[in-house]
Protein backbone atom coordinates (compact mmCIF):
# COMPACT_ATOMS: atom_id res chain seq x y z
CA UNK A 1 0.00 0.00 0.00
CA UNK A 2 1.25 3.47 -0.71
CA UNK A 3 -0.01 6.99 -0.86
CA UNK A 4 -0.64 8.02 -4.78
CA UNK A 5 -1.65 12.15 -5.00
CA UNK A 6 -3.25 13.42 -8.03
CA UNK A 7 -4.05 16.48 -9.35
CA UNK A 8 -8.18 17.13 -9.16
CA UNK A 9 -9.09 19.56 -12.50
CA UNK A 10 -9.06 22.63 -10.00
CA UNK A 11 -5.44 21.79 -8.89
CA UNK A 12 -6.34 20.79 -5.50
CA UNK A 13 -4.38 17.89 -4.61
CA UNK A 14 -6.04 14.39 -4.06
CA UNK A 15 -4.55 12.02 -1.41
CA UNK A 16 -5.59 8.10 -2.01
CA UNK A 17 -4.36 4.93 -1.23
CA UNK A 18 -3.38 2.77 -3.58
CA UNK A 19 -2.18 -1.26 -4.13
CA UNK A 20 1.06 -0.75 -5.29
CA UNK A 21 4.26 -3.19 -6.83
CA UNK A 22 6.96 -2.98 -8.68
CA UNK A 23 7.71 -4.35 -12.29
CA UNK A 24 11.33 -3.88 -13.31
CA UNK A 25 12.15 -0.34 -12.39
CA UNK A 26 8.59 1.28 -12.01
CA UNK A 27 6.05 1.46 -9.71
CA UNK A 28 2.58 -0.13 -10.44
CA UNK A 29 -0.45 0.85 -9.17
CA UNK A 30 -3.62 -1.01 -9.28
CA UNK A 31 -6.99 0.90 -9.21
CA UNK A 32 -10.99 -0.03 -10.74
CA UNK A 33 -12.11 2.67 -13.99
CA UNK A 34 -14.29 4.80 -11.82
CA UNK A 35 -11.68 5.71 -9.47
CA UNK A 36 -10.88 9.69 -9.00
CA UNK A 37 -7.81 8.98 -9.29
CA UNK A 38 -7.41 7.32 -12.74
CA UNK A 39 -9.69 9.92 -13.85
CA UNK A 40 -7.20 12.86 -12.69
CA UNK A 41 -4.27 10.87 -14.17
CA UNK A 42 -5.97 10.40 -17.81
CA UNK A 43 -6.38 14.51 -17.67
CA UNK A 44 -2.85 15.21 -15.65
CA UNK A 45 -0.31 12.44 -15.49
CA UNK A 46 1.16 13.94 -12.52
CA UNK A 47 1.18 12.48 -9.54
CA UNK A 48 3.81 11.36 -6.46
CA UNK A 49 3.56 8.67 -4.66
CA UNK A 50 5.13 7.48 -0.97
CA UNK A 51 5.34 4.52 0.37
CA UNK A 52 5.97 3.47 4.15
CA UNK A 53 9.28 1.66 4.32
CA UNK A 54 10.72 -0.42 7.37
CA UNK A 55 13.92 1.05 7.36
CA UNK A 56 14.79 3.39 10.50
CA UNK A 57 16.62 6.36 10.05
CA UNK A 58 19.48 7.51 12.10
CA UNK A 59 16.85 9.36 14.22
CA UNK A 60 14.94 6.10 15.17
CA UNK A 61 12.05 6.81 12.77
CA UNK A 62 10.54 4.54 9.98
CA UNK A 63 11.41 6.22 6.84
CA UNK A 64 9.59 7.06 3.73
CA UNK A 65 10.44 6.37 0.29
CA UNK A 66 8.92 8.97 -1.91
CA UNK A 67 8.65 9.71 -5.81
CA UNK A 68 7.24 11.81 -8.01
CA UNK A 69 6.26 11.33 -12.15
CA UNK A 70 4.28 11.00 -14.93
CA UNK A 71 1.88 8.22 -15.05
CA UNK A 72 0.90 6.14 -17.67
CA UNK A 73 -2.19 4.11 -18.39
CA UNK A 74 -1.89 0.41 -19.42
CA UNK A 75 -4.07 -1.83 -20.86
CA UNK A 76 -6.97 -2.84 -18.57
CA UNK A 77 -6.08 -6.34 -16.83
CA UNK A 78 -9.07 -8.71 -15.39
CA UNK A 79 -8.64 -6.71 -12.03
CA UNK A 80 -8.81 -3.36 -13.62
CA UNK A 81 -6.64 -1.13 -15.27
CA UNK A 82 -3.02 -0.67 -14.23
CA UNK A 83 -0.99 2.02 -14.25
CA UNK A 84 2.58 2.79 -14.47
CA UNK A 85 4.66 5.87 -12.96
Amino acid sequence: MATLVTLNADGSPHVTVAWVGLEGDEIVIGTLPEQRKLANMRRDPRVAVVIQTRNVNPHGGMGPLGRQGIARILEPSRSGERTLM
